[in-house]
């Protein structure tokens, strides 16, 4: 009697699991998930000093992960005394991306600014 109660409760136990698996994938399916970030307005900002590193390193990294055409994430590179090859670098990926821009930094409230209104894609 009671190895049947046990075995009737694994059993619903594992239907429960099961439907609820099911219900899940069926919503990832119908709510996509990066319908959320297509939707979104972001941006990350390098303050570019000439000392932070690898820039053409962060900005392969950059346009990996955020390649899509419709991506609304912008990458503002704000020169805070960049060297000659930081410089290059981020000017040959401003021209190539229209998702990136190189800034004087005392522009980035500006273009911060523009960001979160929306309309920092249409401002070069």
């Amino acid at each position: 009697m009671f190895g049947e109660i046990i075995f009737d409760a694994t059993v619903a136990l594992l239907a429960a699991v099961g439907i609820s698996a099911v219900v899940w994938m069926l919503s990832e399916l119908a709510f996509e998930r990066s319908a959320i970030k297509k939707n979104m307005y972001m941006c990350t900002v390098i303050a570019a000093n000439g000392k932070t590193g690898d820039l053409q390193h962060t900005i392969r990294s950059f346009v990996r992960v955020n390649s899509a055409p419709n991506d609304k994430h912008q990458l503002f590179i704000a020169d805070f005394g960049m060297n000659g090859k930081d410089i290059e670098c981020a000017t040959l990926a401003a021209k190539q991306y229209e998702n990136i821009f190189l800034i004087q930094a005392e522009d980035l409230y500006y273009y911060i600014t523009l960001n979160f209104a929306g309309t920092a894609g249409n401002v070069r």
